[in-house]
């Protein structure tokens, strides 16, 4: 995939995917960075995370 980067965020690497010239970031990558419902054995439920969007 030639449209994937990888950024370092902190710690935490931060894929970004670009469509139609417009970043997405992948969102298990932002939860981990930002400390956002993450579980003591450090993964992410990003269903609940994204519930609201």
């Amino acid at each position: 995939m030639s449209n994937l980067q990888t950024y370092q965020f902190g710690v935490a690497g931060m894929r970004v995917v670009d469509i139609k010239g417009k970043p997405r970031f992948v969102a298990i990558d932002a939860c981990r960075a930002i400390g956002y419902s993450t579980k003591a054995d450090g993964s992410v439920n990003t269903t609940n995370a994204l519930r609201a969007l």
